[in-house]
């Protein structure tokens, strides 16, 4: 009797164990379910933080993308002599477009420039050629690529230079250039020109791709104030001035405004590759 008393203990001790193990078993879904709410927060979490550290890449990137330049000094001078080179010479408004990409290039945008650049610079390496009724003015085929290459990320093709036609040889048939023949760019030879524009450059904005834009100002000297000046050196104190320098001259008004995008060479020197300028003056 003792025994089967016993036996009936140890029987009910046994079911409430079970019961017990049940019970504690049947908490564990909820962790289970709690887990993969746990896990999506987790995830959720770390989508957030990585949501929020490209957000903050790329608030930096683009702070990095839009750092501004404030040109001093030579850096100054050396930038506005460049924008000089190519407003001064009416660039890019030969056609009325005020635009220029090296991608599209305008050859013959490109030869008028290296023309004035030259007749401006390096007089000595133009070449004074008769041919019928006209004198010419005429430049080797490498000294223009010379100054392309110092000037823009481009490289003249001779072939592009091949297409322009020969140099007329009657004065009734006169057109300025440029032409080609013999390996020359041939241009109808003129007098000197007074230049009384010249571009100040602003700032210049680091890109991401490694190029600067450069934002610009182009003044015109007042003609009394330019006829004053000596002709040696004489416009050197414009093409350096500083923006507020020039803002506050009076013996120069503003033109109009641009923006020019360069590569920069090894050296720190300016490669153009697009020009576009409106007048505003």
């Amino acid at each position: 009797m003792k025994i089967q008393k016993m036996c009936a203990f140890l029987l009910a001790c046994g079911v409430i164990v079970t019961s017990v193990a049940a019970c504690t078993s049947g908490n564990k879904p909820e962790v289970t379910v709690h887990a993969p709410a746990t896990s999506a927060a987790t995830e959720e979490t770390e989508l957030t933080v990585t949501e929020e550290t490209d957000v903050t890449q790329t608030e930096a990137s683009e702070t990095s993308e839009a750092e501004i330049i404030y040109f001093e000094g030579d850096r100054q001078t050396y930038a506005n002599n460049f924008i000089t080179a190519f407003c001064k010479y009416g660039f890019s408004r030969t056609n009325g477009a005020g635009r220029f990409n090296t991608a599209e290039p305008d050859i013959e945008e490109i030869l008028r420039f290296v023309y004035f650049i030259t007749k401006d610079n390096d007089y000595s390496d133009f070449r004074f050629e008769n041919y019928g009724e006209l004198t010419y003015a005429t430049i080797p085929f490498d000294k223009a690529c010379e100054v392309t290459g110092k000037y823009f990320s481009y490289l003249l093709n001779e072939e592009d230079c091949q297409k322009f036609p020969e140099p007329p040889d009657k004065i009734a048939d006169m057109v300025f250039g440029p032409y080609y023949k013999d390996g020359k760019i041939w241009f109808m030879a003129g007098d000197g020109e007074k230049y009384t524009l010249f571009g100040n450059a602003d700032h210049a904005v680091n890109n991401s791709d490694g190029t600067q834009t450069i934002y610009f100002t182009v003044y015109q000297i007042d003609m009394d104030a330019y006829n004053e000046l000596d002709y040696e050196g004489g416009l050197d104190k414009y093409y350096s001035m500083t923006p507020s320098e020039a803002e506050a001259d009076q013996t120069i008004t503003k033109y109009g405004t641009g923006t020019a995008n360069v590569s920069i060479g090894q050296s720190g020197e300016f490669h153009l590759n697009t020009y576009e300028i409106e007048i505003t003056g």
